[in-house]
């Protein structure tokens, strides 16, 4: 029995098959498998691989006063034009997929 893929998995398998993607990061040096082990979120208009934070909360905090710094990292942002065109919008974290 196949296993159900939710909808970050399934956008996550269209993208790392898309040619706009697979030509950034042939490109740019980037191992497609890189991709494969980040989620996906989706926003409005944009796609976005990311990875989790690194930041560890210090004992006993609590409440917001670190919810910027344990935000995931956007690695890879695919925008979605209104005419459906895809293009890639690279982050300050891109660097981190560049082999």
């Amino acid at each position: 029995m196949k296993k159900m893929l939710c909808n970050s998995e399934m956008i996550r398998a269209i993208l790392l098959n898309c040619d706009v993607v697979i030509g950034y990061c042939k490109s740019n040096n980037i191992d497609l498998q890189k991709l494969r082990n980040f989620e996906v979120i989706s926003l409005p208009d944009m796609f976005v691989f990311v990875r989790p934070s690194d930041f560890k909360l210090p004992k006993g905090s609590v409440g917001l006063e670190y919810d910027i710094a344990t935000q995931p990292k956007p690695l890879l942002g695919i925008d979605v034009a209104d005419d459906g065109s895809l293009s890639i919008v690279t982050t300050e974290y891109t660097k981190e997929l560049i082999s």
